[in-house]
């Protein structure tokens, strides 16, 4: 039998927001699945979802994306963040950086925007981003390779717009290791 981790062991790090003048990096709350980032004009809602089997009332199996609480190894975390613009004013190049726990392995090409954004990975812990093409590792032997999306140790998101009182949607996968 595979141990199980608690969610609140993979909810570490920190949530960064810059954009449209504004910066804030908020702990993300290591109880809850779901924690808000309550300061200036953006509010970040996280939360943490698990693909589950569920009986439907008619007894039928059905598998849905519910609350994550308990994984064990080889189960597939979803990342949902909803970033809402609570000003008045249209927000511009809203940048959200969501790190990638060490116990976990972010699942390639499960970054998602519902709006238009740019999406880049990180090697380094968020210090430094880029695209997958321009991201490369060096191999015990000193050779240099293309970085694979398990190499990836943060994500960042940059909207381009988020209008008055509306929200946009970022989300990723990740594997625990």
């Amino acid at each position: 039998m595979k141990p199980k981790r608690s969610l609140a062991a993979l909810i570490a790090g920190w949530i960064l927001l810059v954009g449209a003048g504004y910066a804030a990096g908020t702990p993300a709350d290591a109880h809850a699945t779901a924690a808000a980032r309550d300061e200036g004009p953006v509010v970040i809602t996280t939360r943490s979802l698990q693909f589950k089997t569920v009986k439907t009332k008619e007894g039928k199996k059905v598998k849905k994306w519910l609350k994550a609480t308990e994984v064990v190894p080889g189960d597939v975390v979803r990342y949902v963040d909803t970033v809402r613009n609570r000003s008045d004013k249209v927000l511009e190049k809203v940048r959200v950086v969501n790190p990638i726990n060490p116990h976990l392995s972010y699942v390639g090409g499960s970054a998602k925007c519902e709006s238009g954004c740019a999406i880049r990975y990180s090697l380094d812990g968020g210090k430094h981003f880029d695209t997958p093409k321009h991201l490369f590792v060096t191999d015990a032997k000193g050779k240099k390779h293309l970085a694979k999306p398990g190499d990836y140790t943060a994500i960042e998101w940059t909207i381009d717009r988020i209008d008055p009182r509306k929200s946009v949607t970022v989300e990723f996968k990740a594997k625990l290791k």
